[in-house]
């Protein structure tokens, strides 16, 4: 089977594929992390995220793509790390939760696993949008954008259930102060789309997960069950390609409107290209 150059080599879902986990109905592509690095490695001359920053994803995506998910997950853990949880920056991870992973933690720490990934249809839209050029004319339109909402499964793990009740209580306080995420945790592709005008809507807390869901989750991970709190943020992903517009308008359109019975005919002419704020309406008696 022939893969795509950003697909990792090793085969997602295999046994030698570091952090994807079973479940009876899908495969959660997990971080890729070389076991002897706990950093960024290369799947066929890409780096590909790995470590604290590795998310699992649930479909294979294009580089861009990707690399925006990465964006995500870093400004994510940004900003719970910069709330000093309990007096000391938290430490988040994006590993799936197994029963290795939690063996071999060494400090108190949040665990964000990406499970879910879909588009919201409700911010569905047809508008197309104009790109315009220097001189003010559209030169393409393209489709709007879509919005993915990108669901997390935040648990909290340290040495004590009464400590795990306290950070993720922690964690729920620090982000239940934001509606979107904010800028300044924002770099790459998500900077570029806060110029656009779009920001990463943040809904903390919702009932995202049915109850199977979430059970066949933790049966998966193999290991014991943890309460979560659910993380859901909207990304943009630009959709479709620029079409050209055509050559631009040099006369004004006009509409004529007459009858059959009657000479007279009425002339509606548009606005002028050259002249924007002109527009005239006419009435004249037809010659012929």
């Amino acid at each position: 089977m022939s893969r795509e150059p950003w697909e990792e080599t090793v085969g997602h879902g295999s046994a030698s594929c570091h952090g994807c986990v079973k479940s009876p109905f899908r495969t959660f592509l997990g971080p890729h992390i070389d076991p002897s690095r706990n950093n960024f490695h290369k799947h066929n001359g890409r780096a590909s995220p790995g470590g604290l920053l590795g998310a699992a994803i649930v479909a294979t995506t294009s580089p861009k793509e990707m690399l925006m998910l990465a964006d995500v997950d870093r400004a994510v853990a940004a900003l719970l790390e910069s709330e000093r949880l309990g007096g000391q920056a938290a430490k988040v991870a994006f590993d799936a939760p197994k029963k290795e992973w939690a063996a071999a933690r060494t400090a108190p720490t949040l665990n964000l696993f990406l499970a879910d990934i879909r588009e919201d249809l409700t911010r569905r839209t047809t508008t197309l949008i104009e790109e315009v050029g220097e001189n003010g004319i559209v030169e393409s339109r393209r489709q709007p954008f879509r919005f993915y909402n990108l669901t997390y499964a935040l648990t909290a793990w340290a040495s004590r259930p009464e400590d795990d009740h306290q950070l993720l209580g922690l964690a729920l306080h620090a982000l239940v102060q934001y509606d979107y995420i904010p800028e300044r945790f924002c770099a790459g592709e998500l900077a570029a789309l806060l110029e656009q005008g779009h920001n990463l809507h943040l809904r903390v807390g919702g009932k995202i997960f049915s109850d199977r869901f979430a059970t066949e989750l933790w049966s998966a991970m193999g290991t014991d069950y943890h309460p979560f709190l659910s993380v859901v943020i909207s990304l943009p992903v630009a959709a479709g390609v620029s079409e050209p517009a055509g050559p631009p308008q040099t006369v004004p359109p006009q509409i004529v409107v007459s009858s059959t019975d009657d000479p007279i005919k009425d002339v509606v002419r548009g606005r002028d290209p050259e002249a924007p704020e002109a527009g005239i309406r006419t009435r004249r008696r037809d010659q012929n």
